[in-house]
């Protein structure tokens, strides 16, 4: 495709002419102006970056992490129950769990079922 487009149909060369233009071509008009402002308006978002000056004091929030820091430590005083070790006797006892959540499921706005995997 050409990268310039025609922002009008051509002119019939008879001014008093009483042909309208076609609904086609006036389709085809509206479809070329309503690219022409999405191209006008992502271009003005190009170039309006937002720059940030001086630190940000957010940057301990992101970034890299080492894998010291992302791995499960131990809890002293606290055991590790094993996800196959669940019962129904441990239904009204905190314990502590490792695992992958491989699903979460939203079951309301204050409730989610967790499918952890070993």
């Amino acid at each position: 495709m050409s990268s310039e487009e025609p922002s009008q149909p051509p002119l019939p060369a008879d001014e008093n002419s009483e042909k309208k233009p076609s609904k086609k071509n006036l389709a085809k008009v509206e479809r070329l102006r309503k690219r022409q402002e999405a191209t006008a308006t992502s271009d003005a978002a190009a170039i309006s970056v937002v720059k940030v000056e001086g630190d940000d004091p957010l940057a301990a929030n992101y970034g890299d992490i080492p894998l010291k820091d992302l791995q499960s430590n131990e809890i002293s005083g606290k055991k590790w129950t094993e996800v196959k070790n669940l019962t129904r006797e441990l239904k009204d006892i905190t314990v502590l769990i490792r695992g992958h959540a491989q699903a979460i499921h939203a079951v309301g706005k204050k409730m989610a079922f967790v499918v952890v995997r070993e």
